[in-house]
């Protein structure tokens, strides 16, 4: 019996220094693999995971990703490439690390701690004139070389500063759906909102910038000078204007911000039709019932309810004295239960 047990232990205890010399034992590379051994350990070390790991993603990118099409508001679909978890854990801690502490301008507004569409228009409340537009395909103009820059300005080693780069883009470029994608959209973007910010006050604008969602106002703009001028230092920064999205808004048009009305010019309110019809949903749940209602709108959501819940609670951020939205959220909750 004691043989057995004896053999029993040197099988553990064999298994254990195996596994000890697999992770601690330098990891072959092919001659084609363009990162340096103590580089590799390094940003194992900083990013809190296994050195064998990290080498399996960086050798295969493109297969830690998974894709799926994401329907837009206005028609279309985006594709969207979301990182497995252990790549996306890695994002996380390259986020929080490295980017979360960069200074971003003041004129960017999305994908910011602590702000939301609702800062972005309200800096245009009380504003005549606006110019909207946006910068068509924005993470995908962000390539490779940009990221790296990023990096290296951070502090960071050329290599150490490849790894990095390698670990947030695929296909060459930023994917949307990746944690990193956002700051280091906003970081690049730095001095596009510095020219720009600086454009607008020559001509005494205001300027936002959401995503890639550019927003002009002020008491008067001229619409073909201001935009030439706008294109001009968008290209300059090796991004590109999305013509059929640019609208020249005047006084007495209805004023969309980020999807929030300032129409009103003294106060902040989710555009009219929204209200309508989300007054017509609540009406009709309350009164039919939330699945009589769900089968005359064929919708199979499992999560109609919540998203409805969720829109109102956006519907309140915007306008927090409003009675009926809280009232409605009370009684959807309610009826959630």
């Amino acid at each position: 019996m004691i043989w057995k047990i004896t053999i029993i232990v040197a099988l553990i205890w064999g298994i254990y220094k195996l596994y000890q010399y697999r992770k601690n034992a330098p990891v072959r590379y092919s001659s084609k693999f363009p990162y340096d051994d103590a580089m590799i350990t390094w940003c194992a070390d900083f990013l809190g995971v296994n050195k064998q790991e990290l080498v399996k993603i960086l050798k295969n990118t493109p297969k830690h990703y998974k894709h799926f099409r994401l329907r837009k508001r206005k028609g279309g679909s985006r594709k969207i490439s979301a990182p497995v978890p252990n790549l996306k854990l890695i994002q996380q801690t390259i986020y929080l690390r490295s980017l979360l502490p960069v200074h971003l301008h003041s004129a960017a507004t999305g994908f910011r701690q602590g702000m939301s569409i609702v800062d972005n228009a309200s800096v245009h409340l009380g504003n005549k004139y606006i110019l909207k537009t946006d910068i068509h395909d924005f993470f995908g103009s962000i390539h490779t070389n940009r990221v790296q820059k990023v990096f290296e300005k951070i502090g960071y080693p050329e290599q150490v500063a490849k790894i990095l780069t390698h670990l947030c883009c695929l296909n060459r470029c930023l994917p949307q759906g990746a944690p990193t994608s956002p700051a280091l959209s906003n970081i690049i973007a730095y001095e596009m909102d510095r020219q720009l910010t600086l454009l607008a006050r020559r001509y005494n604008l205001t300027y936002s910038r959401y995503a890639d969602d550019l927003t002009f106002s002020g008491n008067l703009i001229s619409d073909n000078a201001l935009l030439l001028k706008v294109k001009e230092i968008v290209e300059e920064q090796k991004f590109k204007l999305n013509d059929a999205k640019t609208r020249f808004i005047k006084p007495n048009n209805q004023k969309i911000v980020t999807g929030i009305s300032i129409s009103s010019g003294v106060k902040l309110t989710i555009p009219k039709k929204k209200k309508r019809e989300l007054r017509q949903i609540i009406y009709f749940i309350r009164t039919k019932g939330l699945d009589e209602h769900k089968k005359y709108i064929q919708s199979t959501d499992s999560i109609y309810l919540k998203r409805i819940i969720g829109y109102l609670y956006f519907w309140l951020s915007v306008e927090p004295d409003n009675q009926y939205v809280k009232k409605s959220i009370d009684t959807l909750e309610k009826i959630g239960k």
